[in-house]
């Protein structure tokens, strides 16, 4: 008899949810879920604006950081802290919304001013969808962090080029931006 009821317990073991009763979860409304910045969002960083094909459109960065790094613009090191400084700057036209986005990204050497190259690009809807992209002339005319393993500092710098349709490569405008962030240094 014993073995007849071991049996039985594993048997109600391997089965679980046979035996158990459900038990509804119940979720708060997304309306009811409120950001952890409030309804204000997230700590502004700095602006990008953009100049052309006949447009003038303003970008911010944002630090959505809230107990860890996550800010929309910040430069790392390359090849494991001994390569080039990288650069990366994520402008949104609105805090909650990823349409119209712009993403920058140079390497930097040395955290030093000067003119390199940047890739840029020009999000319609979100990550998946049609874009413009182009490689331009980034002139730095500011990189310093605050202090020395300060996990901020400021940039600013200026951007020329042509940025071209993905779709449509023959599609392309030539543009200006300019740039004037704060920046996360990830070590």
């Amino acid at each position: 008899m014993q073995a007849l009821w071991g049996f039985f317990g594993i048997a109600a073991l391997i089965a679980g949810p046979v035996f158990a009763q459900d038990e509804e979860i119940v979720l708060p409304p997304i309306e009811s879920i409120t950001s952890p910045w409030g309804s204000e969002g997230p700590p502004a960083m700095g602006t990008i604006t953009g100049v052309g094909d006949g447009d003038t459109i303003n970008w911010t960065t944002f630090d959505f950081s809230v107990g860890a790094f996550d800010a929309s613009a910040w430069v790392t090191r390359n090849n494991d802290g001994h390569g080039p400084e990288t650069v990366s700057i994520v402008g949104y036209t609105a805090w909650d919304s990823e349409i119209g986005r712009i993403f920058i990204k140079a390497d930097i050497a040395g955290y030093h001013t000067g003119t390199y190259q940047a890739e840029v690009i020009l999000f319609d809807q979100d990550r998946d969808a049609p874009r413009q992209k182009g490689l331009l002339t980034i002139d730095v005319s500011v990189i310093r962090q605050d202090a020395e393993r300060d996990a901020y500092g400021d940039f600013k710098a200026s951007l020329s080029g042509t940025i071209c349709s993905v779709q449509t490569p023959t599609d392309c405008f030539v543009a200006d931006f300019t740039v004037d962030t704060r920046l996360q240094y990830g070590f």
